[in-house]
């Protein structure tokens, strides 16, 4: 896992226990994030890219995609990224929701996640 994605695992794995409709913006994310981390911008590759092996780590541990509960704070959802990595068979917008609902509700039953995925 690349430095950038266990900064942010170790950021989102404690969400789901502290709040019971966990969510988090990319932006919060970002300042929640090692002082280094601060200058990423919330629609960077890089920052998709580590959400991205969060994703398939979650997928080969066999739990939920912590993920889910990065949202944008304009739509109350996850980014265009995210759906084409966590659900790529979800093409229509009202897949993706249902899809991007079901996940979250999934992180919410979850709660604890282990203190790394590797």
């Amino acid at each position: 896992m690349s430095p950038l994605a266990e900064e942010i695992y170790g950021v989102l794995r404690r969400l789901p226990a502290q709040s019971p409709r966990p969510r988090i913006t990319y932006g919060a994310l970002i300042e929640q994030l090692p002082r280094g981390y601060h200058g990423i911008d919330p629609n960077s590759h890089v920052l998709r890219q580590a959400l991205g092996e969060i994703v398939d780590l979650c997928r080969v541990r066999e739990l939920p995609v912590l993920a889910a509960i990065v949202v944008s704070a304009a739509t109350g959802r996850p980014g265009h990224g995210y759906y084409g990595k966590a659900h790529p068979q979800a093409v229509t917008e009202d897949e993706k929701r249902q899809a991007w609902e079901e996940e979250l509700e999934e992180v919410i039953q979850q709660q604890f996640y282990p203190s790394s995925l590797d």
